[in-house]
């Protein structure tokens, strides 16, 4: 397959998705119809180049190109049709559970009230909570820091998703560093101070650390980077 033709059967891929991409086909059980309802996410990106013939003679001209992607699918929750009701019942999250655990253990008396996202995040972005858990990806990005941690701005973008509304004057100005600074040793060393700074003043309350886990063949070599990114020049085949 060549790249060309590879790039149309990505092009054709948003055409596939549909209302069935995330729910499945409805079961009947008695009275009852189940339909289970996931979250499918996906991203592809393909590049290509060309160097024409070079010199007068029209020399050997080249041309290559690249690209990847990725899916991934989980449950998130089912919908029970009754003659009676219709309900969703969300799937059982077990981080959710350990979080409520250790709430309790401190004297805090939580209840786990599972949610789909079409309601959770309305309610997050409407500050209408006074605690919540969320989740990211490695903090070596400075986007993440301003996310998470930036004093809640509209205009620059800071806290979109800093829903405790934390504001540390300090932090912000080294998240400006980050974002700026085109020195890589300076910005490196904003990142380490913002870094202590938080786990001082306690912005965030990191609950685990995710373990990065990667399989891949054995005549593969391929890093595990702390950015959680997979970049192709970086694999080896042997």
């Amino acid at each position: 397959m060549d790249l060309r033709e590879l790039w149309s059967r990505l092009e054709a891929t948003p055409a596939a998705a549909s209302v069935r991409t995330v729910f499945g086909e409805p079961v009947r059980v008695g009275d009852r119809v189940i339909i289970p309802v996931a979250q499918v996410c996906g991203g592809v990106g393909l590049g290509f180049g060309q160097r024409p013939a070079a010199g007068a003679e029209g020399g050997p001209s080249a041309q290559g190109g690249g690209g990847g992607g990725g899916f991934t699918a989980r449950p998130l929750a089912v919908v029970v049709a009754t003659p009676e009701r219709v309900e969703v019942q969300p799937v059982l999250d077990l981080t959710r559970l350990a979080v409520v655990g250790m709430l309790k253990r401190v004297g805090i008396d939580a209840q786990l009230n599972g949610m789909p996202r079409a309601i959770y995040f309305p309610k997050m972005r409407a500050f209408d909570t006074s605690f919540q858990m969320s989740g990211w990806l490695t903090l070596v990005s400075s986007t993440n820091w301003a996310a998470l941690l930036g004093c809640v701005d509209p205009k620059t973008g800071y806290g979109r998703a800093n829903y405790g509304r934390y504001c540390h004057p300090e932090l912000n100005r080294l998240i400006d560093i980050m974002r700026t600074e085109m020195d890589e040793k300076k910005r490196l060393e904003a990142f380490y101070k913002a870094a202590e700074l938080n786990r001082q003043d306690v912005g965030k309350i990191p609950l685990y650390f995710e373990e990065l886990i990667r399989a891949v063949k054995e005549n593969i070599t391929m890093p595990v980077r702390v950015d959680e990114s997979i970049l192709a020049h970086e694999i080896t085949f042997r």
